[in-house]
């Protein structure tokens, strides 16, 4: 089976999120890779329990958070122009919920 491109990048911004610690203390579940994107449901956060994590051609990351409730699913403001040091910073200001040990 070969990886695609798409997977390589979700790849890397599971790792560049904290990789197992990440999946460990968020409960995160259900993740799939996109068009150059992570998709993430998460447990633990009231606000939200869902974030898209895409690469931009200007090699940031564009992190979308949303809620979904049964089949209704609503999303925040984009955050755009996110570095790759920045994306556990702003996960926890989001969400509430530490990456970190």
């Amino acid at each position: 089976m070969t990886t695609t491109n798409n997977q390589l990048i979700a790849a890397t911004i599971l790792k560049q999120l904290g990789g197992g610690r990440f999946v460990a203390m968020t409960g995160a579940g259900h993740m799939s890779a996109g068009d150059s994107c992570l998709n993430i449901r998460f447990k633990g956060s009231k606000a939200v329990n869902h974030l898209a994590v895409k690469l931009e051609t200007n090699d940031t990351y564009t992190m979308t958070f949303g809620k979904v409730k049964g089949w209704d699913y609503k999303t925040t403001t984009p955050i755009e122009g996110v570095y790759a040091g920045d994306l556990q910073r702003i996960f926890t200001l989001k969400t509430g919920l530490d990456t970190k040990i």
